[in-house]
Parts: C-alpha cells; sequence; structure tokens
C-alpha cells in the first residue's frame, strides 16, 4: 500500500514538473512570437509615416518619442528600426543618430534597376499572355491614377506601387515580391525629394502607365519585359534631367 502510495505521488510530481516546463516553454515561445509581431507591426507603422510623409527624408527619428507614441517600450522599436534600416529607410550616423535616409541619384539607379530585373523575372517566369484579371487590376489603378487632383500628387507614387505589384502577383515567388516590396519606399520618398509639378508628374505617370498596360495587353512576354525596361530607363532619364536643371537654377 505504501509503495503503491509512493508511486501515486512521485508520478504526479513528475506529471506536474513535466506540465510546468511544458507551460513555461509555450511562454517563451508564445512571447518571442508576440515580440517579432509586435516589432513587424511597429515596422509597419513607422514605414507609413515615412511613406506618408509624417517623416521626411532627414528627420531625427528618436525611440523614446515612438515608443511613447505607440504605448511600447523602446526595445520593439528599436528592433523596427534596425529592420528599417536593413530595407535603406533610415540610417544611422555617429552625430545624427537615426534619421529618415535621403534618396540621391545613385539610389533611385540601383532601386529602379533592381525593380525592373524583378518584374522582369516575374513576366519570364509566368511566361505567358497576362490573364484578364491581372490587366483589370492595373485598369483599375490606371484610372485612379488619371483621376488625381494637384493636391492629391503624393498618392501617385503608391498607385505606381500597386500598379506594378499586378506585375510581381503573376507567380508565387514570395522571396522575390518580398524582395520587389522592399524597394517600394524608393518611388514614394524619392518624390518627396524633387521640387517638381504637381499636376506635370500626374499627367506623365498616367502616360507612361498606360503605355506600359498596352503592352501588358497584347505583348508577348519579351515584349513586355523591353516595355518595363523603357518603363523605368526613361523614368531614370527624366529625374536626370530634372535634377540637372534644379542645379542650373
Amino acid at each position: 500500500m505504501l509503495v503503491l502510495m509512493f508511486m501515486t505521488v512521485i508520478s504526479t510530481f513528475i506529471y506536474e514538473t513535466m506540465y510546468q516546463e511544458f507551460f513555461r516553454d509555450l511562454q517563451s515561445i508564445m512571447g518571442k512570437l508576440d515580440y517579432r509581431t509586435l516589432r513587424e507591426n511597429v515596422a509597419d507603422e513607422i514605414r507609413m509615416k515615412i511613406l506618408n510623409g509624417d517623416m521626411k527624408p532627414g528627420d531625427k527619428i528618436i525611440e523614446q518619442e515612438l515608443a511613447s507614441e505607440f504605448g511600447i517600450s523602446r526595445g520593439p522599436v528599436r528592433e523596427a528600426l534596425r529592420q528599417l534600416e536593413q530595407e535603406g529607410m533610415v540610417e544611422y550616423s555617429r552625430n545624427v543618430g537615426c534619421s529618415v535616409k535621403h534618396i540621391g541619384m545613385d539610389d533611385v539607379y540601383e532601386i529602379y534597376y533592381m525593380r525592373a530585373n524583378y518584374e522582369m523575372m516575374a513576366v519570364r517566369l509566368y511566361n505567358a499572355p497576362f490573364p484578364r484579371e491581372t490587366i483589370e487590376k492595373m485598369e483599375q489603378v490606371l484610372e485612379l491614377m488619371k483621376q488625381l487632383h494637384k493636391e492629391e500628387y503624393r498618392k501617385v507614387f503608391e498607385l505606381d506601387n500597386k500598379f506594378h505589384e499586378a506585375i510581381l502577383d503573376l507567380v508565387s515567388f514570395m522571396r522575390l515580391k518580398k524582395a520587389w516590396e522592399d524597394l517600394n519606399y524608393g518611388n514614394i520618398v524619392m518624390g518627396y525629394n524633387m521640387a517638381v509639378d504637381s499636376d506635370q508628374v500626374i499627367k506623365r505617370q498616367y502616360l507612361i502607365h498606360e503605355k506600359l498596360l498596352s503592352a501588358c495587353r497584347t505583348g508577348t512576354p519579351a515584349q513586355v519585359e523591353q516595355a518595363i525596361a523603357d518603363h523605368y530607363l526613361g523614368s531614370v532619364e527624366k529625374l536626370i534631367q530634372k535634377v540637372e536643371k534644379k542645379h542650373e537654377k
């Protein structure tokens, strides 16, 4: 009888110990997941502040201010900023600390070159005429672009990204799309750096995307790839001309 009671106590102790260890491990894992999710959410919030123009190139970013605004500790904010540093949206310097990164012509050229090649890769991998639903999505974005008013100038870059996203969505290559998405900020931040005629930018963006859409409707994969290359090359050349004119003044 005593042996049976002893064995029962030992079994209960072992069970409870294993359960407690399992529960602690589960809490640890969930804590890491919650923390990672929080970091990503904070990164999304900061990213949108930059893309919306609430934070402009050169603006200093203070971790404590963001932590207070979001109602969290500085840890997730610091991790989110390191993630955005890897994406090229913010930068750290000895005298300033963290700030929104300036986008120069070298950055723009690299961003456009890589975006073009990612989109051309998606077309090459799909290797077939664009499906009707993709064309319709691009047409809808183009129509929104056409209806933009001068005061909505900044939205043209957001719509540009949505238009080109339809090309990446031709294939289910998540890493390819993630690499492309990491470059989206360049389109928008670049626009904030340029002193331009808002009406002219909107009109030109509509026209060049209308031309690209035409190629996507009827062109072969090779012709669409060439149209994408021409689209980005033309944008870079236009930017260079604007910068040169700005420096002449």
